[in-house]
Formats: structure tokens, C-alpha cells, sequence
């Protein structure tokens, strides 16, 4: 999904509601040596409200910036519920114009071009990716502290696709909103590389030759 030089997007429907707190839940990010941290937050202390991207790979960081671009407030805007069951999850890297960028259904909440670099890994041979894996954060030893850290992913999902190559602007994010009960049916299914969907009886492929396995997160 992730190479030098190349753009890639993807995305989950929320089976749970996605709460806001003082940690940053890691998304998807390649496995291995090409790991990077994926993971916006925000939280609130008295009447100060932060919101954040966090970033960097298993060698520095973890960090975290506040530049956003998007006015966006988890109180004000959200009410401190980054994401409500069943809207979409969008993240998109472009690297064209070096930004990221994410969107919860059609609203753009994150839009930075704050080192972009570690969304860029050399290895474009591993198509290993794990969602919600902290084990390889730098310096991460033992599960965070539950404040202002990246975290693990709590909730469960609908689905979750990934687009090899593809920066989806705001016009295809609307389309796959549109179509997020079925992603198979929007204007953009061919651009999917991979669209798994889950049910309590389990994960089953929709597009792609994509495996998917469940495992442990293990610490040093």
C-alpha cells in the first residue's frame, strides 16, 4: 500500500463509536521495517481543547503536532466523539502534494504536511500491514500511559479498504461515504485494491487476495 513516492489511501466504517481521549489509536500502518505511527486524538483538559496527529516509525518519535489546517474541535465541532458508529474513516497520503489527510465521513478533520516523510517507507516489497499494533512503537516497552500516547485500537469495524496508489480527493471520499453500506457498489471499486468486510461470524474478502489474521501484540 505504501511506497516511496507513491500515494495511497484507505478507509473503515465504525461498527463503534469512536470516543475521543488522552491517547492517540493507531490505525493501519505496514509491518516490520516500514512501520510508521498513524493516529489522530484529541482530548481536553479544563476548558483547553488539544487535538493531534501523531507520528513517526519504530527508530524516533513517537511525536505529536496540533497544526491540523482544519479549524477542527473535537468539544465544539464533536462533542468529544471523533467518529459515530457507522460513518466512514478516509485516510488519504498524496504525496504530489505532500500532505495527509484525514476525513470522517465528509468532513475533513486532519490536513497536515507535517513530516510526511515517515509515511513514505523504502521497503516497497512488505505487503504485511497490521491495524491498531503499537508493538512497534519507538521505545515502547509495555502498554502506554493512558495519556497523550499512541494507543492501541479499541473498536470494532463494518469494513475496511485499502487503495494502492490512489489519493482519493474530497469528490471520491463523497462517493465512497455514499456508498459505505457497500463500497462494492461505488463509482471507485475499481480503485480498491483490497475490501474486507466483518460480521460476527468473522472477516470475509469482498475484493482482492488479501489475507487477514488476527494476532497479539507483544512488547519487548
Amino acid at each position: 500500500m505504501c511506497s516511496r513516492g507513491g500515494d495511497w489511501s484507505y478507509g473503515f466504517v465504525l461498527h463503534d463509536t469512536w470516543l475521543a481521549g488522552a491517547n492517540f489509536p493507531q490505525m493501519l500502518a505496514p509491518a516490520g521495517s516500514n512501520f510508521f505511527v498513524n493516529a489522530i486524538g484529541g482530548y481536553s483538559v479544563t476548558t483547553s481543547d488539544y487535538e493531534y496527529i501523531a507520528y513517526g516509525n519504530s527508530a524516533s518519535g513517537p511525536y505529536a503536532t496540533s497544526t491540523l489546517n482544519t479549524g477542527w474541535n473535537v468539544d465544539l465541532d464533536d462533542n468529544f466523539v471523533i467518529g459515530e458508529k457507522g460513518e466512514l474513516v478516509t485516510v488519504v497520503f498524496d504525496t504530489s502534494a505532500n500532505n495527509y489527510k484525514v476525513y470522517i465521513d465528509n468532513v475533513l478533520k486532519v490536513n497536515t504536511s507535517n513530516s510526511v516523510y515517515f509515511f513514505m517507507p523504502n521497503d516497497t516489497s512488505n505487503n504485511v500491514f497490521h491495524f491498531g499494533d503499537i508493538g512497534d512503537v519507538n521505545g515502547y516497552t509495555a502498554h502506554p500511559d493512558p495519556y497523550d500516547e499512541v494507543s492501541g485500537w479499541p473498536y470494532n469495524l463494518d469494513s475496511i479498504f485499502v487503495a494502492n496508489r490512489i489519493a482519493f480527493d474530497s469528490t471520491a471520499v463523497a462517493d465512497l461515504v455514499n456508498h459505505k453500506n457497500d463500497l462494492s457498489s461505488c463509482s471507485n471499486a475499481s480503485n480498491l485494491t483490497m475490501l474486507a468486510e466483518f460480521t460476527s461470524g468473522g472477516a470475509t474478502i469482498v475484493q482482492g487476495d488479501a489475507s487477514l489474521t488476527t494476532r497479539t501484540i507483544i512488547f519487548s
